[in-house]
């Protein structure tokens, strides 16, 4: 009886290739108490443990057994394009990569991100729509915490009073507003908390707003959830944007307040049009006080956008990482939501390509992979010759 193959040779496809990156792809360069670290250890022993086991279990039965005609050359196909997917990613660095997908990039509005909608049956047999949301998901000490709530299918002249409380794993803070209503139709209601009025004592990683509705004096409840922190590093400017080599390096100031290894990410985009060209990353280790990260924006990933500037850095977002007895990373926070870089020609950098020595490898590896049914049969063949 045939086997369900082609789910089974993708998996280990999937793992071959994990494995493969894994065990070819030098540490990063922090402690081995750094979660980085551990979980890449952990993995890659359990990859490669899978990884031959499968290997076995292919050796041991001839893919001529498996596959049908059809399946092998889909199976083949399947690979050569993840192989030529692969390779074409790899022409740019990691932390430099061009924007395909514009949507990718799009940041959520305010209240948006945080939006919760719910029906409710009234005793009446009307069903009520309550859309209720917070401006931000992450907020940092004394920040403060606006709320909004919006009512649809409600009757002509039905009375409504809406109250919000912030509330978490330790019960109800002093936070509470009696939410007021906007314009004369009842349907739209904002209130607003200033943090800096209660202790931090009150406060929690994880929190929400608790919201109280009555309308008619009929009660209604939900709640919106949100991240509260004190911040880790605050980002307080651009230091000197310039090419250099092959790269627009871009300098991240922050005035740190925790030590530890942390992971910057920003996009740029093109300050006329809007449209966003590049995700940034970078990463590295900052000590309390004065701490700098550089951002590399690669040539031929500029030269793939199409754009010299002037540009516009935002999407800005940054956390220490959650070290040895930590439960969770630490947001850090930003004075500036962007910041402007100017115009650089591409004639000012080293117009070279860009290589990963393990690059080519990699590919290789998995088109070797995309062969390997048509070597198996061949050899299955000649065995059967004998």
């Amino acid at each position: 009886m045939k086997k369900s193959v082609p789910i089974i040779v993708i998996i280990v496809i999937g793992v071959a290739a994990l494995w493969f990156f894994l065990n070819k792809k030098p540490s990063p360069s922090i402690t081995s108490d750094n979660k980085i670290t551990s979980v890449l250890r952990v993995e890659t022993v359990e990859v490669v443990t899978l990884t031959q086991n499968k290997q076995k279990e292919l050796s041991s039965a001839s893919l001529e057994d498996d596959f049908s005609d059809f399946e092998s050359e889909v199976f083949k196909s399947q690979v050569k394009n993840i192989a030529n997917q692969y390779a074409n990613t790899a022409r740019f660095p990691v932390g430099s990569q061009p924007i395909i997908n514009v949507a990718d990039a799009r940041q959520p509005e305010p209240f948006e991100e945080t939006e919760v909608e719910t029906p409710f049956d009234t005793d009446s047999g009307l069903t009520i729509g309550v859309s209720a949301a917070v401006d931000k998901f992450q907020y940092f000490t004394d920040d403060r915490i606006n709320v909004r709530v919006e009512l649809t299918g409600l009757e002509d002249g039905v009375f409504v009073k809406a109250e919000a409380i912030i509330s978490g794993p330790q019960g109800d803070t002093s936070l509470t507003d009696n939410l007021e209503a906007v314009g004369s139709t009842q349907s739209v209601f904002t209130g607003s908390f200033d943090t800096s009025l209660t202790s931090n004592e009150n406060f929690s990683t994880e929190m929400f707003v608790k919201i109280l509705i009555e309308v008619g004096g009929e009660p209604f409840f939900t709640t919106v959830a949100f991240n509260y922190a004190t911040t880790s590093a605050q980002l307080v400017g651009l230091g000197l944007t310039q090419p250099r080599g092959a790269n627009l390096e871009i300098p991240f100031e922050y005035t740190v307040f925790q030590s530890g290894y942390y992971f910057v990410s920003a996009v740029l985009k093109d300050q006329q049009t809007g449209k966003p060209l590049i995700a940034l990353q970078t990463e590295g280790i900052m000590r309390q006080g004065n701490g700098q990260l550089v951002a590399k924006a690669h040539i031929q990933a500029l030269k793939e956008a199409g754009s010299e500037g002037p540009y516009l850095l935002t999407n800005i977002k940054a956390y220490r990482g959650a070290e040895r007895g930590e439960k969770f990373d630490v947001p850090a926070s930003t004075v500036r939501n962007q910041y402007k870089i100017g115009v650089y020609q591409f004639t000012e950098y080293n117009d070279e390509a860009y290589q990963d020595p393990l690059v080519q490898e990699r590919v290789e590896f998995l088109n070797q992979l995309g062969s390997l049914e048509g070597e198996e049969s061949t050899s299955g063949e000649s065995q059967g010759g004998d």
